[in-house]
């Protein structure tokens, strides 16, 4: 039996039939590819030391190399290395023993440290850079506002427009504890739509007026933020609360299509000096 007898098709028919199911399968990529996009970037487990609110006073923890027996050679130059809890990158220090015939006490250590090369800004930061996916925003600060969701209230983030956003009780660059930054991605100047694409090393620059603070990417991931309990909503908040660390929080939504995830990214300041990035007039 010739099918051609009983479905006739012409080219043009074809054609259109191709056409629809071309269509139809890049229709179908776009989900697929958010989906395998989430499962990759799923997050680490959230730091116990992340808190809502703290008050940090870093401290000094000493571990000395116990002195060994003196002879009558003399002891050559030892390093003593200086543990430390805070953010301060502290230097070795030497010392040299004195031969004597009986064991001497280590002496205590002079501590050196390099001074941190970003100091406490004493105002939130007002420009943001992040070359890798050419962003060059200001940064506007922002609050937040109660919204009812079936019969209860709940506190949410404002967020800029046309701009990126500081969360007002953030912290601020130079000090220790987290910078929190949110904006759009679709909308409003869609500031953060390429914040998913940033990798392991970026540099993002905060000015402070004209003090640059340069922080690395550490590490991405997206949350889930549709259809989920106020438990793991709550889970999911601490991101943007406060550590014992100083980092950088950048937040937007995700898909682009689709707001149902967020994309976390968190960075830490660089100790190195790098080339501040040319910003216009």
């Amino acid at each position: 039996m010739n099918l051609n007898n009983i479905i006739p098709f012409s080219i043009g028919s074809k054609l259109a039939i191709i056409i629809g199911v071309i269509i139809i399968g890049v229709g179908l990529w776009t989900p697929v590819n958010d989906y395998l996009t989430w499962r990759e970037l799923q997050p680490p487990p959230l730091p116990s030391e992340a808190v809502s609110n703290i008050s940090f006073t870093p401290t000094l923890t000493p571990i000395f190399t116990p002195t060994p027996t003196a002879t009558l050679t003399p002891t050559p130059t030892e390093h003593h290395l200086i543990s430390v809890v805070g953010t301060r990158d502290w230097l070795p220090t030497e010392q040299t023993a004195t031969p004597t015939s009986t064991p001497t006490n280590t002496p205590t250590p002079t501590l050196t440290f390099t001074p941190d090369p970003y100091p406490p800004a004493n105002s939130s930061p007002n420009r943001i850079v992040i070359e890798s996916i050419e962003i060059d925003s200001p940064i506007v600060e922002v609050g937040w506002q109660l919204v009812e969701e079936e019969g209860q209230w709940f506190s949410t983030w404002e967020t800029a427009k046309n701009a990126v956003g500081w969360h007002e009780n953030s912290s601020k660059p130079g000090h220790i504890g987290n910078i929190v930054l949110s904006a759009h991605h679709n909308v409003y100047g869609e500031i953060f739509r390429d914040l998913v694409d940033v990798k392991g090393g970026d540099i993002v620059t905060l000015y402070v007026d004209d003090q640059a603070y340069h922080y690395s990417v550490r590490s991405k991931f997206i949350l889930l933020d549709m259809w989920i309990s106020d438990e793991v909503r709550q889970e999911n908040a601490r991101w943007i609360g406060q550590f014992t660390d100083k980092r950088l929080t950048l937040v937007t939504c995700w898909p682009y299509n689709f707001n149902s995830h967020r994309v976390i990214v968190v960075a830490k300041p660089l100790k190195q000096s790098v080339p501040t990035p040319t910003l216009p007039p």
